[in-house]
Protein backbone atom coordinates (compact mmCIF):
# COMPACT_ATOMS: atom_id res chain seq x y z
CA UNK A 1 0.00 0.00 0.00
CA UNK A 2 1.46 3.37 -0.61
CA UNK A 3 -0.82 6.91 0.26
CA UNK A 4 -1.53 9.31 -2.32
CA UNK A 5 -0.03 12.30 -1.40
CA UNK A 6 4.50 11.68 -1.24
CA UNK A 7 6.11 13.02 1.77
CA UNK A 8 7.22 16.51 0.06
CA UNK A 9 3.28 16.33 -0.52
CA UNK A 10 2.66 16.23 2.96
CA UNK A 11 4.95 19.03 3.88
CA UNK A 12 3.60 21.50 1.48
CA UNK A 13 0.08 20.34 2.18
CA UNK A 14 0.81 21.34 6.34
CA UNK A 15 2.96 23.89 5.59
CA UNK A 16 5.22 22.44 8.26
CA UNK A 17 9.02 23.34 9.19
CA UNK A 18 11.37 19.98 8.12
CA UNK A 19 13.97 18.67 10.48
CA UNK A 20 15.71 15.61 9.68
CA UNK A 21 17.95 14.08 12.38
CA UNK A 22 18.52 10.91 10.57
CA UNK A 23 21.18 10.24 7.76
CA UNK A 24 19.41 7.58 5.96
CA UNK A 25 16.86 8.31 3.00
CA UNK A 26 13.29 7.76 4.53
CA UNK A 27 10.97 4.91 2.96
CA UNK A 28 7.82 5.28 1.30
CA UNK A 29 4.94 6.54 3.76
CA UNK A 30 2.53 3.41 4.04
CA UNK A 31 0.43 4.84 7.60
CA UNK A 32 -0.60 7.86 8.87
CA UNK A 33 -1.39 7.47 12.91
CA UNK A 34 -2.57 8.65 15.66
CA UNK A 35 -2.13 6.40 17.95
CA UNK A 36 1.14 4.40 18.15
CA UNK A 37 -0.73 0.93 18.84
CA UNK A 38 -2.02 0.90 15.09
CA UNK A 39 1.91 1.41 13.95
CA UNK A 40 2.36 -1.49 11.67
CA UNK A 41 4.68 0.15 8.80
CA UNK A 42 6.45 3.18 7.87
CA UNK A 43 4.44 6.04 8.89
CA UNK A 44 3.35 9.66 9.59
CA UNK A 45 3.00 9.66 13.32
CA UNK A 46 0.47 12.81 14.56
CA UNK A 47 1.34 13.44 17.97
CA UNK A 48 -1.91 15.11 18.87
CA UNK A 49 -2.04 16.63 22.02
CA UNK A 50 -5.91 15.63 23.94
CA UNK A 51 -7.03 15.41 27.34
CA UNK A 52 -6.01 12.19 28.21
CA UNK A 53 -2.44 12.25 26.82
CA UNK A 54 -0.30 14.28 24.85
CA UNK A 55 1.35 12.27 21.40
CA UNK A 56 4.35 14.41 22.22
CA UNK A 57 4.73 11.96 24.99
CA UNK A 58 5.12 8.80 22.31
CA UNK A 59 7.18 9.68 19.77
CA UNK A 60 10.26 7.30 20.86
CA UNK A 61 7.08 4.47 21.13
CA UNK A 62 6.20 5.45 17.65
CA UNK A 63 9.36 5.33 16.18
CA UNK A 64 9.71 1.89 17.75
CA UNK A 65 6.95 0.58 16.14
CA UNK A 66 8.02 1.77 12.40
CA UNK A 67 6.98 5.62 12.58
CA UNK A 68 9.91 7.45 10.33
CA UNK A 69 8.53 11.11 10.57
CA UNK A 70 6.74 12.56 12.79
CA UNK A 71 4.19 15.47 13.06
CA UNK A 72 4.50 18.05 16.03
CA UNK A 73 3.89 21.08 17.46
CA UNK A 74 7.50 21.53 18.79
CA UNK A 75 10.58 19.57 18.36
CA UNK A 76 11.06 17.23 20.18
CA UNK A 77 14.29 15.56 20.95
CA UNK A 78 13.97 12.08 19.02
CA UNK A 79 16.05 10.25 16.50
CA UNK A 80 13.33 10.73 13.94
CA UNK A 81 12.21 13.24 11.04
CA UNK A 82 9.43 15.74 12.56
CA UNK A 83 7.55 18.26 10.78
CA UNK A 84 6.52 21.36 13.07
CA UNK A 85 3.23 22.92 12.55
CA UNK A 86 1.26 25.49 14.87
CA UNK A 87 -1.46 23.13 15.28
CA UNK A 88 -1.30 19.22 14.57
CA UNK A 89 -4.97 18.47 14.15
CA UNK A 90 -5.45 21.34 11.74
CA UNK A 91 -2.34 20.32 10.18
CA UNK A 92 -4.25 16.52 10.17
CA UNK A 93 -7.17 18.15 8.26
CA UNK A 94 -5.18 19.82 5.89
CA UNK A 95 -3.20 16.86 4.69
CA UNK A 96 -6.75 15.35 4.49
CA UNK A 97 -8.08 18.44 1.98
CA UNK A 98 -4.75 18.09 -0.50
CA UNK A 99 -5.39 14.22 -0.31
CA UNK A 100 -8.87 14.52 -1.35
CA UNK A 101 -8.06 17.15 -4.11
CA UNK A 102 -5.69 14.78 -5.53
CA UNK A 103 -7.67 11.54 -5.44
CA UNK A 104 -9.52 10.38 -8.80
CA UNK A 105 -12.19 8.26 -7.43
CA UNK A 106 -15.59 8.69 -6.31
CA UNK A 107 -16.52 9.66 -2.71
CA UNK A 108 -19.56 8.87 -0.78
CA UNK A 109 -20.91 10.12 2.63
CA UNK A 110 -23.35 8.01 4.90
CA UNK A 111 -24.71 9.45 7.73
CA UNK A 112 -27.88 8.84 9.46
CA UNK A 113 -29.90 8.52 13.40
CA UNK A 114 -29.07 4.87 13.23
CA UNK A 115 -27.86 2.19 10.57
CA UNK A 116 -24.80 3.96 9.67
CA UNK A 117 -22.27 1.49 10.17
CA UNK A 118 -24.27 -1.26 8.54
CA UNK A 119 -25.47 0.91 5.49
CA UNK A 120 -21.79 1.81 4.83
CA UNK A 121 -20.74 -2.08 5.27
CA UNK A 122 -23.72 -2.82 2.81
CA UNK A 123 -22.44 -0.62 0.28
CA UNK A 124 -18.72 -1.88 0.36
CA UNK A 125 -19.29 -4.60 -0.11
CA UNK A 126 -21.66 -4.20 -3.32
CA UNK A 127 -19.66 -2.23 -4.81
CA UNK A 128 -16.13 -4.66 -4.08
CA UNK A 129 -17.13 -6.93 -6.77
CA UNK A 130 -16.37 -3.85 -9.56
CA UNK A 131 -13.87 -1.44 -7.88
CA UNK A 132 -11.03 -1.01 -5.56
CA UNK A 133 -12.65 0.46 -2.39
CA UNK A 134 -11.43 2.14 0.61
CA UNK A 135 -13.73 3.45 3.50
CA UNK A 136 -14.31 4.03 7.20
CA UNK A 137 -12.83 1.68 9.50
CA UNK A 138 -14.83 0.55 12.44
CA UNK A 139 -16.39 3.90 13.87
CA UNK A 140 -14.08 6.60 12.76
CA UNK A 141 -16.62 8.91 11.47
CA UNK A 142 -15.74 11.97 13.77
CA UNK A 143 -13.80 15.26 13.29
CA UNK A 144 -10.36 12.96 13.58
CA UNK A 145 -11.56 9.40 12.29
CA UNK A 146 -12.60 11.53 8.55
CA UNK A 147 -9.41 13.02 8.21
CA UNK A 148 -7.63 9.87 9.30
CA UNK A 149 -9.17 7.51 6.60
CA UNK A 150 -8.81 10.36 4.14
CA UNK A 151 -5.37 10.69 4.57
CA UNK A 152 -4.50 6.32 4.47
CA UNK A 153 -6.47 6.53 1.19
CA UNK A 154 -4.66 3.69 -1.21
CA UNK A 155 -3.57 5.39 -4.01
CA UNK A 156 -5.28 2.29 -6.15
CA UNK A 157 -8.33 2.85 -4.60
CA UNK A 158 -11.12 4.15 -6.98
CA UNK A 159 -13.86 4.38 -4.18
CA UNK A 160 -13.98 5.97 -1.05
CA UNK A 161 -16.84 5.24 1.20
CA UNK A 162 -17.13 7.15 4.38
CA UNK A 163 -19.12 7.28 7.51
CA UNK A 164 -20.20 11.01 9.47
CA UNK A 165 -21.31 10.67 12.72
CA UNK A 166 -22.50 14.46 14.56
CA UNK A 167 -22.15 15.15 18.59
CA UNK A 168 -23.45 18.53 17.66
CA UNK A 169 -25.21 21.44 15.52
CA UNK A 170 -21.64 21.80 12.45
CA UNK A 171 -20.23 18.44 12.64
CA UNK A 172 -21.20 16.94 9.78
CA UNK A 173 -20.44 20.36 7.89
CA UNK A 174 -17.09 20.75 9.33
CA UNK A 175 -16.84 16.95 7.59
CA UNK A 176 -18.05 17.49 4.37
CA UNK A 177 -15.55 20.23 3.91
CA UNK A 178 -12.82 18.00 4.48
CA UNK A 179 -14.34 15.21 2.30
CA UNK A 180 -16.23 16.79 -0.24
CA UNK A 181 -18.11 13.79 -1.29
CA UNK A 182 -19.82 13.03 -5.15
CA UNK A 183 -22.59 11.03 -3.15
CA UNK A 184 -24.42 12.04 0.09
CA UNK A 185 -26.64 9.94 2.21
CA UNK A 186 -29.19 9.92 5.50
CA UNK A 187 -30.04 6.33 6.51
CA UNK A 188 -32.91 8.33 9.07
CA UNK A 189 -33.71 11.20 11.06
CA UNK A 190 -34.32 9.45 14.53
CA UNK A 191 -33.74 10.17 18.46
CA UNK A 192 -30.40 9.18 18.94
CA UNK A 193 -27.99 11.57 21.02
CA UNK A 194 -31.54 14.68 21.70
CA UNK A 195 -30.36 15.31 24.84
CA UNK A 196 -27.58 16.73 23.38
CA UNK A 197 -29.49 18.17 20.15
CA UNK A 198 -32.10 18.82 22.08
CA UNK A 199 -35.04 18.34 19.58
CA UNK A 200 -35.55 16.03 16.53
CA UNK A 201 -35.94 19.15 14.73
CA UNK A 202 -32.84 20.04 15.53
CA UNK A 203 -31.21 16.35 14.66
CA UNK A 204 -32.80 16.85 11.12
CA UNK A 205 -30.66 19.92 10.87
CA UNK A 206 -27.99 18.46 11.83
CA UNK A 207 -28.13 15.52 10.08
CA UNK A 208 -29.00 17.24 6.83
CA UNK A 209 -25.82 19.46 6.68
CA UNK A 210 -24.84 16.25 4.58
CA UNK A 211 -27.23 17.73 1.87
CA UNK A 212 -26.01 20.99 2.07
CA UNK A 213 -22.71 20.37 1.65
CA UNK A 214 -22.76 18.85 -1.89
CA UNK A 215 -22.14 20.89 -4.07
CA UNK A 216 -24.67 21.16 -7.19
CA UNK A 217 -22.81 18.47 -9.38
CA UNK A 218 -23.45 16.02 -6.59
CA UNK A 219 -26.06 13.71 -5.69
CA UNK A 220 -28.44 13.59 -2.45
CA UNK A 221 -29.49 9.39 -1.71
CA UNK A 222 -32.98 10.22 0.69
CA UNK A 223 -35.20 7.74 2.80
CA UNK A 224 -38.61 8.38 1.28
CA UNK A 225 -39.77 6.26 4.37
CA UNK A 226 -38.48 8.86 6.57
CA UNK A 227 -41.07 11.01 8.21
CA UNK A 228 -39.06 14.15 7.07
CA UNK A 229 -38.47 12.61 3.55
CA UNK A 230 -40.43 16.30 1.99
CA UNK A 231 -38.14 18.45 4.29
CA UNK A 232 -34.68 16.63 3.14
CA UNK A 233 -35.79 16.98 -0.73
CA UNK A 234 -35.68 20.86 0.25
CA UNK A 235 -32.35 20.14 1.83
CA UNK A 236 -30.97 18.91 -1.32
CA UNK A 237 -32.78 20.75 -4.01
CA UNK A 238 -29.58 22.62 -5.07
CA UNK A 239 -27.87 19.16 -6.20
CA UNK A 240 -28.38 17.84 -9.74
CA UNK A 241 -29.77 14.36 -8.74
CA UNK A 242 -31.22 12.55 -6.16
CA UNK A 243 -32.49 9.44 -5.78
CA UNK A 244 -35.36 8.11 -3.19
CA UNK A 245 -34.83 4.49 -1.78
CA UNK A 246 -37.93 2.66 0.17
CA UNK A 247 -38.89 -0.24 1.87
CA UNK A 248 -42.53 -0.55 0.11
CA UNK A 249 -43.05 2.82 -1.89
CA UNK A 250 -43.52 2.58 -5.40
CA UNK A 251 -42.69 5.87 -5.58
CA UNK A 252 -39.55 5.90 -5.07
CA UNK A 253 -36.25 5.01 -7.38
CA UNK A 254 -35.12 2.46 -5.61
CA UNK A 255 -37.77 0.32 -4.08
CA UNK A 256 -38.67 -3.57 -2.73
CA UNK A 257 -41.76 -5.08 -2.81
CA UNK A 258 -42.53 -9.26 -2.07
CA UNK A 259 -40.61 -9.14 1.00
CA UNK A 260 -40.31 -12.29 2.80
CA UNK A 261 -38.55 -12.45 6.71
CA UNK A 262 -37.06 -14.76 7.61
CA UNK A 263 -35.29 -15.39 10.98
CA UNK A 264 -31.80 -15.03 9.49
CA UNK A 265 -32.35 -13.70 5.26
CA UNK A 266 -35.01 -11.87 3.38
CA UNK A 267 -36.04 -12.26 0.21
CA UNK A 268 -37.42 -9.53 -1.85
CA UNK A 269 -37.94 -8.14 -5.42
CA UNK A 270 -35.50 -4.93 -6.11
CA UNK A 271 -36.69 -2.58 -8.42
CA UNK A 272 -35.15 0.39 -10.02
CA UNK A 273 -35.83 1.93 -13.86
CA UNK A 274 -38.79 -0.41 -14.34
CA UNK A 275 -36.09 -3.44 -14.01
CA UNK A 276 -36.36 -5.54 -11.50
CA UNK A 277 -34.85 -8.69 -10.10
CA UNK A 278 -35.16 -10.96 -7.34
CA UNK A 279 -32.58 -11.22 -4.39
CA UNK A 280 -31.91 -12.84 -1.46
CA UNK A 281 -29.68 -11.38 1.43
CA UNK A 282 -27.99 -13.64 4.64
CA UNK A 283 -29.64 -11.04 7.17
CA UNK A 284 -33.13 -10.24 8.52
CA UNK A 285 -35.27 -7.64 9.80
CA UNK A 286 -36.61 -5.02 7.88
CA UNK A 287 -34.09 -2.54 9.06
CA UNK A 288 -31.61 -5.00 7.22
CA UNK A 289 -33.25 -4.33 4.29
CA UNK A 290 -34.01 -1.17 4.03
CA UNK A 291 -29.97 -0.38 4.51
CA UNK A 292 -29.35 -2.95 1.56
CA UNK A 293 -31.94 -0.69 -0.26
CA UNK A 294 -30.17 2.84 0.38
CA UNK A 295 -26.62 0.87 -0.30
CA UNK A 296 -28.33 -0.28 -3.58
CA UNK A 297 -29.50 3.36 -4.32
CA UNK A 298 -25.58 4.38 -4.11
CA UNK A 299 -24.10 1.80 -5.72
CA UNK A 300 -25.87 2.50 -8.75
CA UNK A 301 -25.49 6.30 -8.76
CA UNK A 302 -21.14 5.12 -8.40
CA UNK A 303 -21.09 3.69 -11.43
CA UNK A 304 -22.61 -0.03 -10.94
CA UNK A 305 -23.88 -0.67 -13.98
CA UNK A 306 -27.15 -2.84 -13.39
CA UNK A 307 -28.84 -4.38 -10.88
CA UNK A 308 -27.49 -8.09 -12.05
CA UNK A 309 -24.36 -6.28 -11.45
CA UNK A 310 -25.70 -4.85 -8.30
CA UNK A 311 -26.93 -8.43 -6.89
CA UNK A 312 -22.88 -9.64 -7.14
CA UNK A 313 -22.08 -8.16 -3.94
CA UNK A 314 -25.13 -8.93 -1.69
CA UNK A 315 -23.72 -12.58 -1.70
CA UNK A 316 -20.96 -10.68 0.87
CA UNK A 317 -23.39 -9.29 2.73
CA UNK A 318 -22.21 -10.34 6.72
CA UNK A 319 -23.62 -9.26 10.02
CA UNK A 320 -20.80 -7.27 12.37
CA UNK A 321 -19.98 -7.84 15.40
CA UNK A 322 -22.30 -6.50 18.19
CA UNK A 323 -25.01 -5.89 15.46
CA UNK A 324 -27.78 -8.94 15.17
CA UNK A 325 -25.03 -11.17 14.93
CA UNK A 326 -26.42 -14.41 16.19
CA UNK A 327 -24.03 -16.60 18.03
CA UNK A 328 -24.92 -20.49 19.14
CA UNK A 329 -26.08 -20.28 23.01
CA UNK A 330 -24.34 -23.22 25.30
CA UNK A 331 -28.41 -23.63 26.12
CA UNK A 332 -28.77 -25.13 22.81
CA UNK A 333 -30.72 -22.20 21.44
CA UNK A 334 -29.31 -18.65 19.93
CA UNK A 335 -27.94 -15.54 20.82
CA UNK A 336 -28.94 -12.42 19.08
CA UNK A 337 -25.66 -9.78 20.02
CA UNK A 338 -27.15 -6.62 19.15
CA UNK A 339 -25.35 -5.09 21.89
CA UNK A 340 -23.41 -2.44 19.98
CA UNK A 341 -26.10 0.19 20.86
CA UNK A 342 -29.50 1.49 20.96
CA UNK A 343 -32.29 3.94 20.66
CA UNK A 344 -35.69 3.74 19.83
CA UNK A 345 -35.68 3.16 16.76
CA UNK A 346 -32.69 0.37 16.17
CA UNK A 347 -34.35 -0.98 19.73
CA UNK A 348 -37.85 -1.78 17.77
CA UNK A 349 -36.24 -3.01 14.88
CA UNK A 350 -34.21 -5.53 16.94
CA UNK A 351 -37.66 -6.16 18.64
CA UNK A 352 -39.04 -7.19 14.91
CA UNK A 353 -35.93 -8.82 14.31
CA UNK A 354 -36.47 -11.24 17.21
CA UNK A 355 -40.61 -11.00 16.76
CA UNK A 356 -39.73 -13.33 13.71
CA UNK A 357 -38.37 -16.33 15.64
CA UNK A 358 -40.84 -19.19 16.33
CA UNK A 359 -39.05 -20.18 19.19
CA UNK A 360 -39.76 -18.61 22.53
CA UNK A 361 -38.25 -15.59 22.33
CA UNK A 362 -36.47 -13.30 25.16
CA UNK A 363 -35.28 -9.78 25.40
CA UNK A 364 -32.46 -8.47 27.34
CA UNK A 365 -32.72 -4.96 27.55
CA UNK A 366 -30.11 -1.92 28.70
CA UNK A 367 -30.63 1.36 29.05
CA UNK A 368 -30.99 3.64 25.64
CA UNK A 369 -28.65 7.04 26.66
CA UNK A 370 -28.46 10.09 25.60
CA UNK A 371 -32.67 10.66 25.30
CA UNK A 372 -32.89 13.76 27.49
CA UNK A 373 -35.97 14.54 29.25
CA UNK A 374 -37.58 11.98 27.04
CA UNK A 375 -35.74 9.15 28.39
CA UNK A 376 -39.39 7.95 30.49
CA UNK A 377 -41.20 8.26 28.03
CA UNK A 378 -39.29 6.64 25.76
CA UNK A 379 -37.67 3.34 27.28
CA UNK A 380 -41.82 3.03 28.47
CA UNK A 381 -42.56 3.08 24.73
CA UNK A 382 -39.90 0.20 23.91
CA UNK A 383 -41.27 -1.73 26.44
CA UNK A 384 -44.93 -1.34 25.45
CA UNK A 385 -43.62 -2.22 22.12
CA UNK A 386 -41.91 -5.64 23.43
CA UNK A 387 -45.49 -6.55 24.65
CA UNK A 388 -47.00 -5.56 21.76
CA UNK A 389 -44.98 -7.83 19.26
CA UNK A 390 -45.51 -11.19 21.98
CA UNK A 391 -41.82 -11.26 23.06
CA UNK A 392 -42.22 -14.17 25.88
CA UNK A 393 -39.88 -12.90 28.25
CA UNK A 394 -38.51 -9.60 28.66
CA UNK A 395 -35.57 -8.99 31.28
CA UNK A 396 -34.20 -5.06 31.77
CA UNK A 397 -31.24 -3.69 33.72
CA UNK A 398 -30.31 0.27 33.82
CA UNK A 399 -31.55 2.62 36.39
CA UNK A 400 -33.92 3.98 33.40
CA UNK A 401 -34.81 0.57 31.99
CA UNK A 402 -35.93 -0.17 35.49
CA UNK A 403 -37.65 2.69 36.59
CA UNK A 404 -40.08 2.15 33.30
CA UNK A 405 -40.54 -1.50 33.56
CA UNK A 406 -42.43 -0.68 36.83
CA UNK A 407 -45.46 0.05 34.43
CA UNK A 408 -45.51 -3.75 33.40
CA UNK A 409 -46.41 -6.66 35.38
CA UNK A 410 -44.48 -9.55 33.11
CA UNK A 411 -41.32 -7.60 32.51
CA UNK A 412 -38.52 -8.53 34.83
CA UNK A 413 -36.16 -6.08 36.37
CA UNK A 414 -32.40 -6.41 38.05
CA UNK A 415 -30.26 -4.25 39.47
CA UNK A 416 -27.02 -5.31 37.76
CA UNK A 417 -26.09 -7.41 34.86
CA UNK A 418 -24.82 -10.38 37.66
CA UNK A 419 -28.67 -10.89 38.75
CA UNK A 420 -29.81 -10.35 35.53
CA UNK A 421 -27.93 -12.86 34.36
CA UNK A 422 -28.53 -15.56 36.70
CA UNK A 423 -32.24 -14.67 36.49
CA UNK A 424 -32.00 -15.26 32.45
CA UNK A 425 -30.01 -18.62 32.73
CA UNK A 426 -33.12 -19.65 35.56
CA UNK A 427 -35.65 -19.34 32.38
CA UNK A 428 -33.53 -20.17 29.53
CA UNK A 429 -34.77 -23.75 27.81
CA UNK A 430 -33.72 -26.03 25.15
CA UNK A 431 -34.35 -23.73 21.66
CA UNK A 432 -35.11 -20.17 23.27
CA UNK A 433 -34.06 -17.10 21.14
CA UNK A 434 -32.15 -14.87 23.64
CA UNK A 435 -30.85 -11.10 21.95
CA UNK A 436 -29.61 -8.54 23.86
CA UNK A 437 -29.76 -4.70 22.81
CA UNK A 438 -28.45 -1.56 24.62
CA UNK A 439 -26.19 1.81 24.67
CA UNK A 440 -22.76 0.81 24.88
CA UNK A 441 -22.41 2.30 28.14
CA UNK A 442 -24.20 -0.67 29.47
CA UNK A 443 -22.14 -3.24 28.71
CA UNK A 444 -24.29 -5.99 27.45
CA UNK A 445 -21.66 -7.89 25.86
CA UNK A 446 -20.31 -8.76 29.04
CA UNK A 447 -22.87 -11.30 28.75
CA UNK A 448 -21.68 -12.90 25.81
CA UNK A 449 -18.89 -15.22 27.60
CA UNK A 450 -21.07 -17.15 30.39
CA UNK A 451 -23.83 -17.83 27.89
CA UNK A 452 -21.55 -19.04 24.64
CA UNK A 453 -18.83 -21.77 23.86
CA UNK A 454 -15.06 -20.52 24.41
CA UNK A 455 -14.47 -21.30 21.21
CA UNK A 456 -16.96 -18.78 19.89
CA UNK A 457 -15.93 -15.84 22.09
CA UNK A 458 -12.39 -16.21 20.90
CA UNK A 459 -13.65 -15.99 17.43
CA UNK A 460 -15.76 -13.15 18.51
CA UNK A 461 -12.55 -11.17 19.84
CA UNK A 462 -10.98 -11.66 16.70
CA UNK A 463 -13.35 -10.34 14.46
CA UNK A 464 -13.50 -7.38 16.95
CA UNK A 465 -9.54 -6.93 16.40
CA UNK A 466 -9.63 -7.47 12.57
Amino acid sequence: MSLILSFDEIVSACQGELKTQIDEALPELQQVAIDTRTISKPALFVALKGERANGHDYLEQAREQGAVVALVEDFQPVQMTQIKVDDCQKALVAIAKATRAAFQGKVSAITGSSGKTSTKEALVALLKPHYWVSFTQGNQNNELGVPLTLVNLDANAEQLVLEMGARKPGDIKALMEIASPDVAMITNIGVAHIEIFGSQEQIFEAKSEIYQGLDNGGVAIINRDDPFFEQLEKKSAHVKKSLSFSIEDALADVYASDVVLAPESTKFCLHYQDVSVDCSINQSGKHALINVLAASACALVLGVQSLDELIKGMSDLSTISGRNQVLNGNWGGSLIDDSYNANPLSTKAAIDLLALYDQRKILVLGDMGELGNQSTEMHQEVLQYACDQHIDEVLVSGFRMQQAAKQFERIRAFDSLDHLLVGLKMLLKKDDVVLLKGSRSEKLEQLIPPLTNESENSDKETAKCS
